[in-house]
């Protein structure tokens, strides 16, 4: 198959000996094994494709990049200079040597995921035509979330719904961010009664006249 290097986890290497032994045995050059640390769970037990949440799918369907992945994954491997948050897949391609690759198992904290996607996010935003698939899957986003809540379909303009996205950048972690209730004031009317205003404040009727209007930004 033209294969000539096989990285693979550290609990292949006692079988590295059988496979070599296979190769010889059937007459075929092997490649070149190296065997890489494992990644582990932040409690030390070992990261398995048989955890529920684990799969790409899982963090796809919650927002989080791709890049922001890899640059996580990457981060608490070895195999580069040092911890760089951010990092592209060119960087990446640049940066690795297989002469860094430790024995030391890793630990992946996935609560600093958004921390990461937070970065990657920001550097889509501030790429014209990425900005532009941002604002559609935003549409998207929104019509789900609130869908007849809608007050009209101007909310849902790509102009609008830009200006959310540039004016949110670097606050936010996820684009699904921007549909959270503590958002929701950007593509729906709150719903606040009276007395409920006046409770918080006495000038009620100047919030209702603020609320209404249809310049909220």
């Amino acid at each position: 198959m033209g294969i000539s290097h096989v990285l693979r986890g550290s609990e292949w290497l006692v079988s590295t000996a059988k496979h070599l032994l296979l190769y010889q045995a059937l007459g075929w050059p092997p490649p070149r094994f190296a065997h890489l640390p494992l990644l582990l769970n932040r409690d030390g037990s070992k990261l398995s494709k048989r955890q529920g949440d684990i799969f790409l799918e899982s963090f796809a369907a919650a927002g989080f990049l791709p890049d922001a992945l890899l640059d996580i994954i990457t981060n608490c491997g070895s195999g580069f200079p040092e911890n760089q948050m951010g990092r592209t897949l060119p960087e990446l391609v640049a940066q690795f040597d297989l002469t860094r690759i430790t024995c030391h198992s890793a630990l992946l904290d996935l609560e600093k995921l958004p921390e990461f996607n937070r970065l990657h996010l920001r550097r889509l935003v501030s790429n014209e035509t990425q900005r532009r698939q941002l604002v559609e899957k935003l549409q998207l986003l929104v019509e789900e979330a609130f869908g007849s809540q809608l007050p009209d379909r101007a909310v849902l303009d790509p102009a609008y719904v830009e200006r959310i996205i540039l004016l949110r950048q670097g606050h936010i972690c996820r684009l699904q961010d921007l549909v959270s209730p503590a958002h929701s004031f950007l593509w729906t009317r709150p719903a606040v009664g009276r007395t409920q205003l006046g409770a918080i404040s006495e000038q009620v009727d100047v919030i209702a006249k603020r609320v209404l209007s249809k310049d909220r930004l």
